[in-house]
């Protein structure tokens, strides 16, 4: 190479090719993804209004060059698309199919505003993580079956119509799955042998029908799915399952439903931060909340609970509980110092309001002087004969 540069003999001709061998050495050719793959990414750029985005460098440049595209990754040998991240980033109108992607393993399209319906998943059997959450998106859940690898599915904050796919206890890889927030309806499906799930989102929804065991999920920590009676119905019913053996979970809310029967154990959730289980229709009484240390906030008003309030000997970081709407009796318990200001309540409930040692630290709590409200003269049941629930 260095005699065709220098050498006396040297042709114009010959130094010319030698410098384009050398910038051949120097700038590497393209690789290129199928031409399929690339008509997905100019469809999606037209679809939803490419030119309109906050980010779109490289969208549109000439073949071999999709995998510097803005949010487009590639595998290492720039053969395939492997993952798409266009979360927060100005997008509208609708999705185009995507199955041509093969060897997708991450769509994130969050926080856009996305229409019409999430595309067709069918085939993608590498993907791992699917985002379409906090969009306009309307119509069902896409079918979820075949998609092993599956791990992240979020599609809450939408218009979603329809129901969860029952088959849902097939991705044995899933680790979490949120539909908060949008308009399903039908039953929760069967979660058992779900692992390696972590959290469980279904709430504000129109979902009827029992809550499935969470037997044997012992990696989970949050399972909300409260407010399935936010318009019409009585929303999710039944008996609140066993929560034996859930030593991580962190997160329970099941308020605002048709729930009936007992509460059932806490004991041996001590990671258990917040526990909401009111506006049901739950009878009996307040479980034993020993070895709770963690907890935070317990919610239980609007039940149709009876009994003493247990003792909060263990509640050392509990910072707001709400027992009132309920038919609890018997003489207040010593409040937890960590409660915060103005953030309990207790009352309406028959509860014995002769003076405690406890009165100045529930007045606190509750923000009320006394803790049982309503004036001069005032007893702690008087809402609830003034609601019906004499």
């Amino acid at each position: 190479m260095q005699q065709l540069l220098r050498g006396t003999g040297s042709t114009r001709l010959q130094r010319c090719l030698a410098m384009a061998l050398c910038a051949a050495a120097v700038i590497p050719a393209h690789a290129t993804i199928p031409s399929t793959e690339r008509d997905v990414l100019t469809a999606m750029y037209a679809s939803t209004n490419g030119t309109g985005w906050t980010s779109n460098t490289g969208w549109g440049d000439v073949a071999g060059t999709e995998c510097a595209w803005f949010g487009i990754t590639c595998d290492g040998a720039h053969a395939h698309v492997i993952a798409i991240d266009l979360g927060n980033n100005d997008l509208s109108g609708s999705l185009p199919p995507i199955t041509a992607l093969t060897d997708l393993q991450r769509i994130d399209v969050d926080t856009n505003q996305l229409s019409g319906a999430i595309p067709s998943l069918a085939g993608l059997s590498s993907l791992v993580w699917a985002d379409f959450s906090l969009n306009i998106l309307d119509g069902p859940l896409p079918d979820l079956s075949g998609l092993s690898a599956l791990s992240h599915f979020d599609a809450s904050g939408n218009g979603l119509t329809g129901s969860i796919p029952a088959d849902l206890a097939t991705h044995t890889a899933l680790v979490y799955f949120d539909v908060f927030n949008n308009q399903l309806t039908g039953s929760l499906p069967s979660l058992t042998g779900l692992v390696a799930l972590q959290e469980f989102r279904a709430d504000n929804n129109f979902l009827t029908g029992p809550i499935p065991s969470l037997g044997g999920l012992t990696a989970l920590q949050t399972f909300i799915v409260d407010s399935n009676s936010q318009i019409t119905g009585s929303g999710l019913t039944g008996s609140i399952p066993d929560l034996t053996g859930l030593a991580n979970l962190q997160d329970f809310e099941v308020y605002n439903n048709g729930l009936t029967g007992n509460l059932p154990s806490l004991a041996g959730l001590s990671a258990l931060v917040t526990f909401d289980a009111g506006g049901n229709y739950l009878q009996g009484s307040i479980p034993s909340l020993a070895g709770l240390y963690a907890l935070q906030n317990l919610n239980l008003q609007g039940n149709l609970l009876s009994g003493a309030i247990p003792a909060l000997t263990d509640q050392t970081a509990l910072q707001s509980i709400l027992l009132g709407s309920n038919l609890l009796t018997g003489t207040v318990p010593a409040p937890p110092a960590s409660l915060q200001a103005g953030q309990s309540g207790l009352c309406p409930n028959p509860l014995d309001i002769n003076a405690s040692p406890y009165d100045a630290a529930w007045d606190a709590a509750t923000g009320k002087s006394p803790w049982w409200g309503g004036g001069v003269g005032a007893a702690c049941d008087d809402v609830i004969f003034d609601n019906g629930f004499e």
